[in-house]
């Protein structure tokens, strides 16, 4: 799959590339192609590209709570400042408006917006400071909390998955020491057992004292008899 996309991803390249030349245009697909070439090159990269993605779904209905929330202070504030110098410079039109609101929420013009305001009443600040301080302090939370908790979720899946396959692979070579079949294993099975799922090396003395403790913990019934759930 990956070979595949990568051979298209070049040639798309290669073909712009040639018409670029010859038509003298920037080549605008070899460029996007090359994103494509990183991706399928990077494993690390590819999983934080879907990790964002998973993060974007998951968080879509705050991030439409967010931009709904701008787009109402947006409609006030450019019916309100709109016969006045404030609207003329800031809200002159409502894409304009919503932009420069936009921008606010992050506090990067904050003083081109809050302070001609101010110049025109100074009741006007409180609507800008109810702006940012809902926004900021409750829906910017919301959204971290929000990222952070289902950030969360998937890693606890994926230790869950981890945890059932190790369960799985350990079921596996109990069953290949179960002589008897009998979902028992004795002593020189349990060893065997052991030897295989570590790789104990039984000629050396640290990895006989190891396996000694680990068969007297999980042999609760002291009779030498292991059962599967005792190493699980």
């Amino acid at each position: 799959m990956r070979t595949s996309v990568m051979v298209m991803a070049i040639t798309i390249s290669l073909v712009d590339l040639i018409r670029a030349i010859i038509a003298v245009k920037y080549p605008y697909f070899a460029n996007m192609m090359r994103v494509v070439v990183v991706l399928t090159f990077s494993h690390q990269l590819r999983h934080s590209c879907v990790s964002l993605l998973s993060d974007l779904k998951d968080s879509f209905a705050i991030l439409m709570t967010i931009f709904t929330y701008i787009l109402l202070f947006t409609l006030t504030v450019y019916y309100f400042y709109r016969p006045m110098f404030e609207g003329i410079m800031s809200f002159g039109t409502i894409r304009d408006s919503y932009r420069n609101m936009v921008i606010l929420f992050t506090t990067a013009n904050f003083p081109d917006i809050f302070l001609p305001s101010m110049n025109t009443s100074f009741w006007n600040s409180f609507l800008f400071m109810f702006f940012m301080l809902a926004g900021l302090y409750f829906l910017t939370n919301l959204l971290t909390a929000n990222v952070f908790n289902k950030y969360q979720e998937r890693l606890e899946q994926v230790r869950a998955k981890r945890q059932l396959k190790r369960l799985e692979y350990i079921g596996i070579i109990f069953k290949k020491h179960d002589i008897n079949f009998n979902g028992i294993l004795e002593h020189l099975e349990a060893k065997s057992f052991l030897a295989d799922v570590f790789d104990y090396d039984y000629h050396k003395e640290s990895h006989r004292n190891i396996a000694a403790k680990i068969l007297r913990i999980v042999d609760v019934d002291n009779n030498q008899c292991y059962r599967l759930i005792r190493f699980q």
